[in-house]
């Protein structure tokens, strides 16, 4: 798949519940800030997900599946719930 553990957990994650704060990511992979940001910089340079700020906040960001990132469920049969 081309993934490391974490991004296919990052992948199942949105799956289930695309367009999440990139903090509340962070909770279901119990990973902080540190850890998450440059796996998911990774994951959107190879065009699986878009990171989006906040327009009245840019604190928050968004983590989004692209279509490359919901193709890539379909390819590999992803179905079951990481949490």
């Amino acid at each position: 798949m081309d993934l490391t553990y974490p991004q296919y957990l990052a992948l199942v994650i949105l799956y289930e519940h695309d367009d999440l704060t990139v903090k509340r990511l962070g909770q279901y992979l119990e990973l902080d800030s540190g850890t998450i940001t440059p796996l998911l910089k990774r994951m959107e340079k190879a065009e699986l997900l878009t990171r989006t700020r906040e327009q009245d906040d840019e604190r928050i960001v968004y983590a989004s599946l692209t279509e490359a990132g919901r193709k890539k469920r379909e390819e590999h049969r992803i179905h079951q719930k990481y949490y």
